[in-house]
């Protein structure tokens, strides 16, 4: 400070000390001098010191072993690795014991349970019950002093993680242009600078790093991390590594750029001593998350599951009505999208199996030629109850457009399908990064559940109710005198008709096993016949 500043500064305090002006100069001639006196040596003569840089690039060193960790689990682009690793964590805070259970209730266990529960002749009801109980224990531990302690380990993780990515290089580069990022224990010559150039990096540090603690449990959470991805790399020396890392960076965070040390900065870079910076919110929800994430998963493991030994149930009965040959494949609404799903998702497709039963049926015993005969009787049959002739007719074009209706269903996949297979990869894809895309992918595989789940209930509706009535119409064919198509005889006798008719007769109890195993999927009621 020169002399005549010294002199206008001492009749300032005395004729003007209530000036806003020179009371906000006296409050920053305080506020540099405290800076000017700390120990560390970063502020000397209204310059950044070298000094300062040399505790960045320490920060920069230290944190660069522990973003590779963090990145590689816990904070990478793909949020679903990342929520892997954090309830991977939360899993190892269970007692081996415990994790024992936790892995019991996992879908490929709970499903050899049922099966041998079955060959054990257990009710799977007292199966499914046991395994209820087993999960709403491990959920409750949750809630242990011991589990809601890693809410605070996971918010320090948070912070730690923004830290790691803080850009060190450029404020570094602004003391020293020839710093090498890739080589940073190189030697340096780092110069002074003023404050207002680095006026943002003390913003960003204050707003990440202010009130950081960094506490043994968060080291040995990350050391857990790096043993997640190689527990092979993780040998005793790694280890205090890792923790040398932490410490280095937990003293400079908390002995040197301290929060009133960062704000003292930004206030003389600002030249606004009662400037009040903004600090970061950490929160810590991944205990909350992965609750609900192995209750969902429970409940759809639980539902695939049972759809499974309801297909293993029925696996004789399709044996016989197919005779060996194999189901007809579905487009789209298909095994391999199905494991797509499972394989990212906690949603599947729930009706594959019967929609390949109800086209693999209409395929093979309700063909064009069978469609034919029955096309003949509503056009040339002589109906006695004109009434019956209508039911009849309408059943019938019901009847023929279920092949159609499960086409249509499947066309739905299509590139411009309202179920577009593309769509349902991009929401797969895309829910890697945003996890509204998950939302929407749980959405839409609902609706195409629903949507499948309507179609099945009514073509075999559709169908049961042509069964029904084609059996009073063989029964009535055999009889001396029609009494319900009095030229019955006639129209199935034709030689047109000779063949179609024995395929139906011939085939007519095969429909009633179809209708036995659709009853695991359908509500198959008695159809009222219009008098």
């Amino acid at each position: 400070m020169s002399f005549i500043q010294a002199i206008t500064d001492f009749f300032d305090n005395i004729f003007r000390s209530s000036s806003p002006d020179v009371q906000k100069r006296q409050k920053l001639k305080k506020i540099d001098a405290e800076v000017r006196a700390l120990p560390s040596g970063i502020y000397r003569n209204g310059l950044i010191q070298p000094n300062f840089a040399e505790v960045l690039r320490i920060l920069y060193i230290n944190t660069r072993p522990i973003a590779k960790i963090l990145e590689q689990t816990i904070a990478g682009p793909d949020i679903k690795r990342n929520t892997r690793f954090e309830y991977q964590l939360i899993v190892s805070g269970y007692s081996e014991e415990n994790q024992q259970k936790l892995r019991s209730l996992e879908y490929e266990s709970r499903k050899q349970e049922l099966f041998l529960s079955e060959q054990e002749a257990t009710p799977s009801s007292r199966v499914f019950e046991d395994q209820h109980r087993r999960l709403e224990k491990l959920i409750h531990e949750l809630n242990t002093k011991e589990f809601i302690k890693m809410d605070e380990i996971f918010v320090k993780l948070k912070q730690l993680v923004e830290l790691c990515r803080f850009n060190f290089v450029t404020p570094l580069k602004t003391f020293d242009s020839k710093f090498n990022p890739l080589e940073p224990d190189n030697p340096v010559s780092f110069s002074a600078v003023p404050p207002i150039s680095l006026e943002n990096v003390f913003l960003d540090l204050y707003y990440i790093i202010s009130d950081f603690k960094m506490t043994m449990s968060v080291a040995y959470a990350v050391i857990a991390l790096a043993q997640i991805v190689d527990i092979d790399s993780m040998s005793s020396t790694n280890q205090k590594k890792i923790v040398n890392n932490l410490k280095k960076i937990e003293y400079i965070c908390n002995r040197i750029l301290t929060k009133g040390v960062l704000r003292a900065l930004i206030q003389i870079s600002k030249q606004n001593p009662d400037f009040e910076p903004t600090t970061a919110t950490y929160s810590a929800d991944a205990r909350q998350k992965f609750s609900s994430y192995i209750q969902e998963q429970f409940a759809s493991d639980e539902a695939r599951i049972k759809r499974e030994l309801k297909d293993s149930h029925i696996q004789t009965e399709l044996t016989t009505l197919f005779e060996n040959r194999p189901l007809l494949p579905m487009f789209g609404y298909n095994e391999e999208l199905n494991e797509l799903l499972l394989q990212n998702s906690s949603v599947s497709f729930s009706w594959i199996t019967p929609l390949k039963i109800l086209k693999t049926f209409v395929s093979y015993y309700y063909p064009e030629t069978l469609q034919a005969l029955l096309n003949d009787i509503v056009i040339e049959g002589f109906f006695n109850n004109p009434n019956f002739k209508s039911q009849f007719s309408q059943t019938v074009f019901s009847a023929n457009e279920v092949a159609a209706k499960i086409e249509a269903f499947e066309h739905s996949f299509d590139a411009n399908g309202t179920n577009s297979e593309a769509l349902l990869k991009g929401y797969i894809r895309d829910s890697h990064k945003d996890p509204d895309f998950s939302k929407k992918l749980i959405n839409q595989v609902d609706n195409i559940n629903a949507e499948a789940k309507q179609i099945i209930q009514r073509q075999v509706t559709a169908l049961f109710a042509l069964y029904v009535e084609l059996g009073d119409l063989l029964q009535d064919s055999k009889k001396p005198s029609s009494e319900i198509v009095s030229n019955l005889k006639v129209l199935i006798m034709s030689s047109r008709n000779r063949d179609n008719t024995d395929f139906l007769e011939n085939n007519y109890e095969n429909w009633k096993v179809f209708f036995e195993i659709m009853r695991n999927y359908a509500i198959i009621t008695s159809v009222d016949k219009k008098n």
